[in-house]
């Protein structure tokens, strides 16, 4: 008797622990993909950024923009840096999900100088 108890209470564990697994890949599943989104929504904000550089040369941002019900992006700041160069400061969230990016772009060149994701 004590034997089916001790055996029924593993059983039990190990099926309350499985269903607590496909839910926590569940939640990852959707985090994984939120910030894929916020990702998508700041590089939207770099090409704002860089079409508003085509347009006038002295645009320094900042600018919000909203993409969807659930993502946006902010044109933090446009710094001016050497030789034609500027450094495009950019913000894309998704719900709870956030992506910070540092963009050096050249003017001249039209170009991107380098990528890079800033984590706070």
């Amino acid at each position: 008797m004590i034997t089916a108890i001790v055996l029924s209470a593993i059983l039990l564990l190990i099926a309350a622990a499985g269903s607590m697994t496909g839910f926590y890949t569940r939640t990852n599943v959707l985090d994984a993909e939120l910030k894929e989104r916020s990702s998508a929504a700041a590089e939207s904000c770099v090409e704002v950024a860089i079409l508003g550089l085509a347009l006038d040369e002295g645009y320094v941002g900042p600018e919000s923009i909203t993409l969807n019900a659930l993502d946006s992006c902010t044109v933090d700041e446009v710094i001016p840096l050497i030789a034609s160069t500027v450094e495009i400061l950019v913000e894309g969230t998704s719900k709870r999900a956030v992506t910070t990016l540092r963009v050096e772009y050249s003017i001249v060149q039209e170009k991107i100088v380098s990528w890079r994701e800033i984590h706070p």
